[in-house]
């Protein structure tokens, strides 16, 4: 699956942005920013791009969290364990659909 450019969710538009640096001085390969309605992802890992379905992953999973942040679920969004399972389950459903 391709990481889309942007994606309409709630009557907002999210941008992919791909961010290497400051992603890297996080520790993080994805992150949300809410106030700019962006999904952060970065490329490389370890010296090692990131292939199609790994990025998609990464993708799904910021994806998550600002979909349930916007149903008004704040702490829900802050469990990395649930997001996580989440992902797996909606990428597992998803391959199938293909």
């Amino acid at each position: 699956m391709k990481v889309p450019d942007k994606i309409q969710l709630f009557g907002n538009e999210i941008k992919t942005v791909y961010e290497q640096r400051l992603l890297d001085e996080q520790g993080l390969v994805g992150q949300t920013n809410i106030s700019f309605n962006e999904i952060r992802l970065k490329k490389i890992q370890e010296g090692r791009a990131f292939d199609n379905e790994g990025l998609y992953e990464n993708y799904i999973h910021e994806l998550l969290h600002i979909m349930i942040h916007k149903l008004g679920y704040e702490e829900l969004t802050k469990d990395e364990t649930f997001i996580e399972g989440f992902t797996n389950l909606l990428i597992q459903i998803i391959k199938q659909l293909k």
